[in-house]
């Protein structure tokens, strides 16, 4: 091969080669398809963020519409449970009618006296309408309050429960306690008076119980309200002499009581003790004791009490009788009386019947004859029968 055709193919090849390189680049842009490009791409991020912004949009819509349905439900759970309270407070209030209703049966199948049975109903008349008022209240304080947009200040509250600046006696009325009974706890309720235990005082006070939660009170077994009894005792008297001498005589006697609360009882017992109760008795004592009895816990079957009166005794002494040493006689036939102070225990058996266990001290007030101590102790057991 010359070198000429050598120089001529090469020639060929290289003009070959750029032809082809030229048609596989792409053409250069124009001015125009470059601005073209550029709005596209322009427009194509103003979408894109468009649709970025209605996202966001949509998903504060949804949170807030989420937060709305939460509202409600925790308003509808306010309502249901607001509403279980006010079912219970009317369970409770249907179990207390049908116990007032159950003991006035049983008053009835006693056979207790018109005047009591009427009370028994005014009573429970009266509880029927206290509850009527509170089912009223619980009905207007379960509709829903609508909040304030300002928010009161903290009040801080001063010694006693109430905020600084309000003159008002504390603890005087007592939410529940006073919307149901309409007076207020004193030390004596569920001692003396039925009433909250002793250790709820301090509860109620601080009104712990609302209008719709009832204040938790003893059981009732023994209703004494209005009651009046008659019973029969026996026991011993002893006394005794300055010499030394004493002695201690048994006796019997008869006593009517009228309860008129149940926490107090009016009493008259008379007695009469001898040494042997026969012909040749050394020693007669006729006693007249009025007195003044409150019981602890009366509408319980065990009640202790205490007493406090006067006695008035008659007595009629021969007695002949020694100190050991020498024998002496004493005579003595007048009266005497004073104070006299006892603690006793009274045991129901139900509503008309009790068991009494009493011990009395008596201070005699005048002088003694025949040298005897101005002192007695007096005990006695007894039977009492309610009416």
């Amino acid at each position: 091969m010359t070198p000429k055709l050598l120089t001529t193919l090469s020639f060929s090849a290289l003009f070959s080669f750029a032809a082809v390189a030229a048609e596989s680049v792409e053409p250069i842009p124009t001015v125009e398809s470059a601005d073209f490009d550029f709005e596209e791409e322009a427009s194509r991020k103003k979408k894109k963020k468009k649709k970025k912004k209605s996202t966001r949009s949509n998903n504060g819509q949804s949170q807030r519409e989420r937060n709305a349905q939460d509202r409600a439900n925790q308003k509808q759970r306010e309502a249901n449970r607001a509403e279980n309270r006010a079912d219970q407070a009317q369970k409770d209030a249907n179990q207390a009618q049908r116990r007032a209703n159950q003991v006035e049966r049983q008053e009835n199948a006693q056979g207790r006296s018109p005047a009591r049975n009427s009370a028994a109903k005014r009573r429970a008349d009266a509880e029927r309408r206290d509850e009527a008022a509170r089912r009223a209240a619980r009905h207007r304080n379960a509709q829903p309050a609508r909040k304030s947009s300002h928010a009161s200040p903290a009040v801080r509250p001063h010694r006693g429960g109430h905020a600084a600046g309000v003159h008002k006696r504390p603890h005087r009325w007592h939410h529940g306690w006073h919307s149901q009974h309409r007076r207020p706890v004193r030390w004596y309720h569920g001692v003396f008076v039925y009433g909250p235990n002793v250790h709820h005082h301090n509860r109620v006070r601080r009104g712990y119980y609302s209008e719709t939660t009832a204040v938790p009170m003893p059981r009732r077994k023994i209703d004494r309200d209005g009651a009046f009894s008659v019973g029969l005792t026996t026991g011993s008297y002893a006394s005794g002499y300055d010499l030394g001498g004493d002695f201690s005589d048994f006796g019997m006697g008869v006593t009517a009581r009228f309860r008129p609360v149940e926490g107090l009882g009016l009493e008259v017992a008379y007695s009469v003790h001898d040494d042997t109760f026969d012909g040749e008795t050394e020693r007669t004592t006729t006693m007249l004791a009025p007195s003044i009895q409150a019981f602890i816990a009366p509408w319980s079957r065990i009640s202790p009490y205490a007493s406090v009166g006067v006695t008035f005794a008659e007595r009629a002494y021969d007695d002949t009788w020694t100190d050991g040493h020498e024998e002496f006689t004493t005579q003595i036939n007048d009266s005497s009386f004073g104070p006299h102070v006892g603690i006793g225990l009274e045991i129901a058996l139900g509503q008309n019947a009790a068991l009494n266990f009493e011990a009395r001290a008596i201070g005699y007030l005048d002088n003694q004859q025949g040298g005897t101590i101005p002192g007695a102790v007096q005990s006695t057991f007894g039977a009492q029968w309610y009416f």
